[in-house]
């Protein structure tokens, strides 16, 4: 089995239907750095921020993790769909994914609902056994992460500063927001 994995950030598409690229992208999201922080050494990881790079759909990585947020949702179905009809196994993760679980699963292998810290490391190994779930799905009992894989950026067309967390979800309850929607004012 081929121990590759490609994270993908999709990039929205405008309203002509073209995808938005920059030629820097200067607020770099943390999930996909974390997940290959996440990830067991024997696994080669590789990451694709698709606003500031292409999609390399050559990849011999047989492993896909896409993360969906709401503006790009829509490109986020059309690299799921283009990878498994080239026979790659997809996981579609991110707060879109937890919103619509059930959409979210007609265009992947498997989803991964919530936080990914206590199901990633679950799901690879049940992917290495041929025994992958259609859906993980664990509440996160503890903020305790990694260091991120921040050399996975320093070749990228990024800002001058790295990405930090310093806390996750939010107190208010703005019936508006997704983050609301998914951490209930946590």
């Amino acid at each position: 089995m081929n121990k590759k994995i490609l994270l993908i950030q999709p990039t929205p598409y405008d309203q002509h239907g073209v995808l938005v690229k920059k030629n820097r992208l200067f607020f770099v999201g943390l999930a996909l750095p974390l997940l290959a922080a996440l990830t067991p050494e024997e696994y080669e990881v590789e990451l694709c921020y698709e606003t500031i790079e292409d999609v390399p759909f050559d990849t011999d990585a047989d492993l896909i993790g896409i993360s969906s947020m709401g503006h790009a949702v829509h490109r986020t179905i059309d690299i799921a769909n283009k990878f498994r009809e080239m026979g790659k196994t997809v996981v579609l993760g991110g707060y879109m994914v937890s919103l619509m679980p059930e959409e979210a699963q007609k265009y992947a292998d498997c989803v991964m609902i919530g936080d990914a810290e206590e199901t990633w490391g679950e799901m690879l190994a049940d992917y290495s056994r041929g025994e992958l779930k259609k859906v993980y799905r664990k509440k996160l009992t503890k903020l305790e992460t990694p260091l991120p894989r921040y050399e996975l950026l320093l070749n990228k067309k990024i800002g001058n500063f790295l990405p930090v967390q310093a806390g996750r979800g939010c107190p208010k309850t703005c019936s508006f927001c997704s983050v609301y929607c998914l951490y209930r004012g946590q």
